[in-house]
């Protein structure tokens, strides 16, 4: 079989007959589950085998209801709405107890660095801090060193509703995590881990390819 027919693209001209590919090796279809994680290197004397990717899924049979994507999403969707109805019992909705939270932690202490942690736009921003101020939860202090620098503090009764919200959070996880085992809960968060890596994966190798 030729290179071209085993989907290796060589130059034609005097290639050295030792770095070309085997007759015997097996011909490696690239498409979807086929595709090989390590590719041939045409040039070592001897190629790692390749591993092949394993699918679950497959296009002719595709039940979304039981897909990992869907599952994973009627989970948050879930989570989500147990957590607000918690906080709801604090007074706090999902876009109060989110800013407490990160300023009681320090991931930030100016409404420009709380937009940009929680990814909202800046008049969105502006206006929840206002509804929290007006509720006492927060106050702003301008910067001493640099009078254009407002930055935010939680006020006494701020500290004590932020103080609430990691064990509303703690409680929702457990009682989602209900009947599992402590093996079963790390074998979970390694797994669910694991996703998160090959999806950072794929995003860098989507950023190589437009490079």
């Amino acid at each position: 079989m030729s290179p071209h027919g085993m989907g290796i693209y060589l130059p034609e001209q005097n290639l050295p007959e030792q770095i070309l590919p085997e007759p015997s090796l097996p011909c490696l279809l690239t498409a979807r589950c086929q595709e090989p994680l390590i590719k041939i290197s045409v040039i070592a004397m001897n190629p790692p085998k390749p591993i092949r990717r394993t699918c679950f899924y497959a296009g002719e049979s595709y039940d979304m209801g039981a897909s990992m994507g869907h599952l994973l999403f009627q989970l948050m969707t879930s989570m989500k709405r147990e957590v607000d109805a918690r906080m709801a019992d604090l007074g706090l909705t999902d876009a109060q107890w989110k800013p407490l939270w990160k300023i009681k932690l320090g991931h930030a202490d100016t409404a420009f660095e709380l937009a940009r942690e929680m990814s909202i736009d800046a008049g969105a921003m502006t206006r929840m801090l206002d509804r929290l101020a007006a509720k006492g939860l927060i106050e702003r202090v301008r910067s001493e060193t640099d009078r254009r620098v407002v930055h935010l503090r939680l006020t006494a009764e701020g500290e004590a509703a932020a103080e609430h919200i990691p064990h509303v959070l703690a409680d929702v996880n457990n009682d989602f995590l209900r009947g599992f085992t402590k093996p079963e809960w790390t074998q979970l968060k390694e797994s669910l881990q694991r996703m998160l890596l090959n999806a950072q994966a794929l995003q860098e190798e989507k950023a190589e390819e437009t490079e």
